[in-house]
């Protein structure tokens, strides 16, 4: 347990502290993507770490991979997060216009 929480600790110091220009390379997603797939099941304990992983994921596959199916996945596991995230709910309300 304590060798998890160690990574978990540091794979979201380093996901956030890489420069702004990385997060168009995508530098920053394979940590994000590790702490959703370690902690993902644990919603309640893993909360504020969960809730930035699936921001910096949905925000990426939108506006860099230009995935929209992967951005709309990660914005919806958000709002099942926090169903009040008005992120989540714009970013979702842009992908469904944008499918008309």
């Amino acid at each position: 347990m304590r060798k998890e929480w160690q990574f978990r600790r540091k794979s979201c110091k380093k996901a956030t502290k890489l420069p702004t220009k990385g997060s168009k390379n995508g530098l920053a997603k394979p940590y994000f993507e590790k702490v959703v797939e370690l902690f993902g099941s644990e919603t309640t304990k893993y909360k504020s770490d969960l809730m930035k992983s699936h921001s910096y994921l949905g925000a990426y596959y939108q506006l860099v991979a230009k995935d929209n199916v992967k951005a709309g996945e990660n914005w919806k596991k958000l709002l099942l997060i926090d169903p009040e995230n008005k992120q989540a709910k714009d970013a979702l309300l842009l992908l469904n216009q944008g499918k008309k």
